[in-house]
């Protein structure tokens, strides 16, 4: 009498079934790896914009702050040049896509002009002998993100 040999291993639908839920649990795996790698990479972007344009808003501060009386000498939405206590010229220009400090960037990727003048009530104004706060509205563009920074500064003058 011969012995029943009993077979051993997985039937092809066991095979076809373990392969269909690998197959969810990668594609599960993979969403979820490349959501968080993409919005890891826009934080990285919007942090570093940030910071960029921060690092240019704290050196318009300091140079403001040092603007002496009545030594304005050009001042529009994109442009503003004067003299600081030391009468040393300071000229800061928003040229194409960024903005320059005595001709050398320190911004960009800035999409419009950064600046208005602002009288002693906090009223525009064009009047350089009125101005006492610059308002300075940074809208920054990196990676097709849109980033704004906007301070006044208070120009002791």
């Amino acid at each position: 009498m011969r012995a029943i040999q009993q077979e051993t291993g997985f039937t092809l639908m066991e095979l076809t079934v373990s392969s269909v839920v690998m197959g969810i649990i990668a594609v599960v795996a993979f969403t979820i790896v490349y959501n968080q790698t993409t919005t890891f990479n826009k934080m990285f972007n919007h942090t570093v914009a940030m910071g960029d344009a921060r690092k240019a808003v704290k050196l318009m501060r300091t140079d403001f702050r040092n603007l002496s009386g009545g030594k304005i000498i050009k001042m529009t939405n994109d442009h503003f040049k004067f003299l600081d206590e030391n009468n040393k010229p300071i000229d800061y220009q928003y040229a194409g896509n960024q903005i320059e400090r005595n001709k050398s960037s320190i911004l960009s990727g800035v999409k419009k002009a950064p600046f208005s003048y602002l009288n002693a009530l906090q009223k525009k104004t064009t009047k350089k002998d009125s101005v006492k706060f610059i308002q300075v509205n940074l809208l920054v563009v990196s990676d097709k993100e849109s980033y704004e920074l906007q301070e006044t500064i208070y120009a002791r003058n």
